[in-house]
């Protein structure tokens, strides 16, 4: 996922338009909406925008590593 600077934006943005400069799949985009992370602050006739601060906000959580997790390695259940 690509680093943005937040000046290089309008005030708002659309959604899809946000994902593709990151590169994102809309997929993702929806599950970060779902989750919480990312508010979506206007619908305009169906259309998603999102307000640059809004951006700041993610990137900054995103680089302080706050949806980070450690993968946990799965292991084999082993017959007695």
């Amino acid at each position: 996922m690509k680093t943005i600077p937040t000046k290089d934006l309008p005030e708002i943005v659309q959604w899809s338009a946000f994902l593709r400069l990151i590169g994102v799949s809309r997929t993702t985009g929806w599950n970060w909406r779902k989750r919480g992370w990312m508010a979506c602050s206007h619908n305009v006739s169906g259309r998603l925008f999102v307000a640059r601060s809004e951006v700041a906000r993610f990137t900054a959580r995103l680089e302080a590593g706050e949806f980070s997790r450690t993968i946990r390695k799965q292991t084999r259940n082993k017959k007695p």
